[in-house]
Order: structure tokens, then C-alpha cells, then sequence
């Protein structure tokens, strides 16, 4: 019975992952299209709340589960361990890492491109380590990706903006 329960709170842990992933995607999709036209309505503001209501359940399904799953496996005999592997412990701490980015980014104390590249590559990589849990990669391995992976998407990100902010210009021109 304990395997299954475990088994089930896996797919917990990875729906609150898919959760955060759907989101933050909307999130930064919502502040793209406000930053383009430099103003925000109240229509993208009440879209951008929303949001947040996937964001707050997607980290909560996410440490609940993460915690029950530590507790059901201490207690299965000659299981396999999920919570032993790197890649449960990543995404545990990219879980730490979404909350505190996104303290940080509420109280302006971090820059916007910096936090949104960090929750948006955090949600994704939890839900990319979900879907390939045999990823042949150390703790330290995966968090440098991360990093590596958050980089990337921050100059992603810029590039984007900018070509749509020059695109809405030489159309009000």
C-alpha cells in the first residue's frame, strides 16, 4: 500500500510542478505584452493575478507532496528511494528557489529580468527533471545547469522584449 501511496504523491509533486510551469509560461507571456506597449491596463493586471493563483498552488502541491513523499519512503522497506536521487533534491531546491525569488521579486528587491529568468527556469526544470528522472547528472551538476539554464533564458527574455518593444514602435510610427 506505502509503494502506491508513494507512487501516487510522485504524481502529486509533478502536477504541482506542471502547475507552476503553466503559471509562470502565462506570467511572463501577460508582462511581455505589457512591457511592449509600457503600460500596464487593468485587464493584463487582473490576467497577471490570476496567474499568481497557479503560481501559490504549484508551489504549495509542490512542498506538501515533496514532504509527504520524504515520509512515506522513510517508511517502505527495501523501496526504491525516490527521494534519494539528485534530481528529487534539485527540484526541492528549486522549489526554495521560486519562493525566495518570488519574495524577492514582490518586494523589489532583485531585479525583474533576474527573478522572472530564475522562477521561469526553476518551474521548468522541476517539470523536466519530473518527466526524465533517471537524468545521469550529481546535485551540483544540475544546479550549475540551472544557472547556466537561467542565464540563457534571461538573454532570451531580453532579446525578445526588445524586438517586440522596436516592433510596437515602428508601428505606432
Amino acid at each position: 500500500m506505502l509503494p502506491l501511496i508513494a507512487e501516487a504523491l510522485l504524481t502529486v509533486h509533478a502536477l504541482g510542478a506542471a502547475l507552476g510551469v503553466a503559471g509562470v509560461t502565462f506570467a511572463e507571456m501577460f508582462y511581455t505584452r505589457a512591457v511592449v506597449d509600457e503600460k500596464i491596463d487593468t485587464c493584463e493586471k487582473k490576467h497577471i493575478l490570476h496567474t499568481l493563483w497557479a503560481l501559490r498552488w504549484g508551489v504549495m502541491v509542490t512542498v506538501l507532496s515533496g514532504v509527504a513523499l520524504v515520509t512515506v519512503e522513510y517508511y517502505i522497506p527495501n523501496a526504491v528511494q525516490t527521494v534519494l536521487t539528485p534530481s528529487f533534491w534539485v527540484i526541492q531546491t528549486l522549489t526554495i528557489v521560486v519562493i525566495v525569488f518570488g519574495v524577492l521579486i514582490s518586494r523589489s528587491q532583485v531585479p525583474w529580468w533576474l527573478g522572472s529568468s530564475a522562477t521561469f527556469t526553476a518551474w521548468w526544470m522541476m517539470l523536466a527533471l519530473h518527466a526524465w528522472r533517471g537524468v545521469p547528472l550529481s546535485y551540483v551538476g544540475l544546479l550549475l545547469l540551472y544557472v547556466i539554464l537561467t542565464l540563457v533564458v534571461a538573454c532570451v527574455f531580453h532579446y525578445l522584449r526588445t524586438i517586440l518593444k522596436d516592433r510596437e514602435e515602428r508601428s505606432r510610427a
